[in-house]
């Protein structure tokens, strides 16, 4: 492909055969000291026929649910949703049941199940993470920051293995929902992951099938916020959900399944057991 450009010939090389990169959208739930359970979960998407759609799905839901003049700008937070805090705050008659809430994070929860999103996610009880290894003096501020990264790091490897179970040609680069206090330990953790001398004496065939050392995650982490980043608010309902699910305490029932069902093959080969948390719908009947 040419192109004539000030007298100066310009040749191009065609897009067609080369690799595609995916996007890995992280967010996490349970960074409160008092939280037992840190999560940290996510989607990945097709950067060309997926994220367009997204962006599309949420901005619908937007109109569907949010008067006009809030719209400009607004972001779903899964935690407010639920609680009916911040903007679905539940002293206003508009949201004041829970059944008026659960539809804004069950049409969340739709698209990661019309798109068939793969969902990744990694999860640690604090006061059990470590046991044997540190010193019990780390303090709860180093604590968090040291099971968010491994559950960070569990993301990345799952990504990882997607790539080479299901899309062995393409890429992927991730964005991580910004404000994290870990975000130097995060960045850290993708190059960590990506030394092949730091394989712990597996086998090449051991290494290959957990995913590491990443191979298809390329660049650094990237974070960014909700509103400019609109994956992002589907990752956000992704690690709430499984943080409260693994706390078991109450989840809306279709956004759980969804996210259950489509981080099914997650777990072969997988010890995690599938939590069994109340519904809210039974709750409030």
């Amino acid at each position: 492909m040419q192109s004539d450009c000030g007298g100066k010939i310009l040749r191009f090389r065609p897009a067609f055969g080369h690799k595609r990169v995916r996007l890995v959208y992280l967010d996490e739930a349970g960074t409160d000291f008092k939280a037992p359970v840190l999560a940290v979960a996510g989607v990945l998407v097709d950067g060309d026929s997926e994220w367009p759609e997204i962006d599309k799905r949420i901005r619908a839901l937007i109109e569907q649910f949010i008067p006009e003049p809030d719209r400009p700008g607004f972001i779903f937070h899964a935690t407010d949703i639920y609680h009916g805090s911040g903007y679905f705050d539940r002293r206003l008659s508009s949201w004041d049941r829970t059944e008026k809430r659960i539809p804004v994070l069950n049409g969340l929860a739709a698209i990661i199940d019309d798109l068939s999103l793969p969902v990744v996610f990694g999860h640690y009880t604090k006061d059990k993470y470590g046991i044997g290894i540190l010193t019990g003096d780390e303090g709860p501020k180093k604590l968090g920051a040291m099971v968010h990264g491994a559950a960070a790091m569990d993301c990345l490897i799952q990504a990882e293995r997607w790539l080479n179970q299901y899309a062995p040609d393409e890429m992927a680069t991730v964005v991580h929902e910004d404000g994290a206090a870990t975000k130097v330990l995060i960045k850290r953790a993708v190059n960590v992951l990506r030394n092949p001398a730091l394989n712990g004496g597996l086998s090449e065939q051991d290494c290959y099938e957990i995913g590491i050392p990443l191979k298809r995650i390329i660049d650094t982490v990237h974070f960014a916020d909700k509103e400019d980043a609109r994956p992002l608010q589907l990752a956000d309902l992704c690690a709430f959900v499984l943080g409260r699910a693994f706390k078991d305490l109450p989840v809306p029932e279709y956004a759980f399944r969804t996210i259950w069902k489509l981080s099914r093959w997650r777990h072969q080969n997988s010890n995690t057991q599938k939590p069994s948390p109340p519904f809210a719908e039974e709750r409030s009947s």
